[in-house]
């Protein structure tokens, strides 16, 4: 996909271009390839329940349509949700280290260099927290969403200014924080950042005219939903295709407990918001397709898959199925494969980072020493 303009309302950046997937086609398209599946069928066990095959999924993100995202931010305040928690323990314990890591001076390229510089004020970040931009269809509801919590983040933090920083004195310039949206999806992001636009979108810098870097932070544990060999291909299109520039950051937030009932729990079966979630899931891809055999009906299935390190989501019928004029069939008991979550072992992610030309500069942990935030730089010339 090649970004092509972006659209300013406020302080939201609107780049969403007409599919936002990766491979560019109707999210439609998609939805019911995915659906119908195929002759690659893969399988997971637990070692003590009887396997579960499949070759059918959807898309990660129709989970996330309509009331999706309020849905899983009811699941992130759950007691057994132990992954934001944890994250948000290392920012609170480590806040003055990661701050002084970020905004080190540009030219300082040794790893592990934490020395505060002399006047943090002549570099300047961009900060772009991947987590933001999400998701592609009912633009008009995510759009608003977004807007809205950067209203409630202004407000609730007064040094915040919504779109961009002052620059009519030096004390204001110095003081502030420019907080704005970009509402896309991981594709859109990729696109304009590899086209320059969010340098074009901050007139701060070109008031400045000093050193700047970007800093992506990916957090909530997200970027491992993919195995580390697919995680690595992925990343590679930041350092190669011109996302990350030379010295530019990286902050990645990962999960690495593999206690197995401490998993199982954060995403349990018996509870209701995962339960509610999932039923969501399943009505947005009826909706998509307009095909009423797909509401209703569901049963949330999970497993945890010791060989891989893996926790596994599908949504199980639990009656037979017909979409109407698309020639598929889901027999009763089928399962349909929605998500999963790599627990990454610190070896793991040092070699996924290594393998997209990503340096590790630094790592802070939480207290369990099972969640990490990694420092990277992009150091490809």
């Amino acid at each position: 996909m090649r970004f092509q303009s972006s659209t300013s309302y406020g302080h939201v950046i609107d780049i969403r271009s007409e599919s936002g997937t990766a491979t560019g086609r109707p999210l439609q398209d998609e939805l019911l390839d995915s659906l119908r599946g195929g002759d690659a069928v893969q399988s997971v066990s637990d070692g003590c329940q009887p396997p579960i095959e499949w070759s059918r999924s959807i898309p990660t993100s129709v989970l996330y349509e309509g009331r999706g995202i309020d849905l899983y931010e009811n699941i992130t305040r759950d007691p057994a949700y132990y992954l934001y928690r944890d994250e948000f323990s290392i920012f609170q314990r480590y806040s003055q280290d990661i701050a002084t890591a970020l905004l080190r001076p540009v030219n300082a390229r040794e790893a592990k260099s934490l020395i505060k510089p002399e006047s943090s004020e002549d570099t300047h970040l961009i900060l772009v927290d991947l987590v933001l931009t999400k998701y592609r269809r009912r633009v008009d509801i995510q759009h608003e969403q977004l807007q809205r919590r950067i209203d409630q983040l202004v407000r609730q933090r007064p040094e915040f200014s919504r779109g961009h920083v002052d620059t009519s004195s030096p004390m204001k310039l110095k003081s502030s924080i420019s907080a704005q949206g970009i509402c896309g999806s991981y594709y859109d992001a990729m696109g304009y950042l590899a086209s320059g636009g969010l340098v074009d979108e901050t007139p701060e810098l070109k008031h400045h005219g000093g050193p700047f870097r970007k800093c992506l932070m990916w957090l909530g544990s997200s970027f491992t939903n993919m195995k580390p060999t697919e995680a690595a291909r992925f990343l590679r299109q930041f350092t190669r295709n011109g996302v990350l520039q030379p010295g530019d950051l990286m902050l990645v937030g990962i999960d690495r407990c593999r206690q197995v009932d401490k998993v199982m729990a954060a995403y349990s079966v018996s509870s209701p918001s995962w339960q509610r979630y999932v039923q969501n899931g399943m009505r947005n891809a009826a909706e998509i397709l307009q095909e009423e055999s797909l509401v209703g009906d569901w049963e949330y299935v999970a497993r945890w898959d010791a060989a891989e390190g893996r926790h596994v989501r599908f949504a199980k019928s639990t009656r037979p199925r017909a979409l109407q004029s698309r020639e598929t069939a889901i027999p009763e008991g089928e399962h349909v494969f929605l998500a999963q979550s790599y627990k990454y072992t610190r070896a793991d992610a040092t070699s996924v980072f290594e393998a997209a030309g990503l340096q590790l500069l630094d790592e802070w942990v939480n207290a369990d020493d099972d969640c990490s935030l990694f420092l990277l730089e992009n150091h490809r010339d």
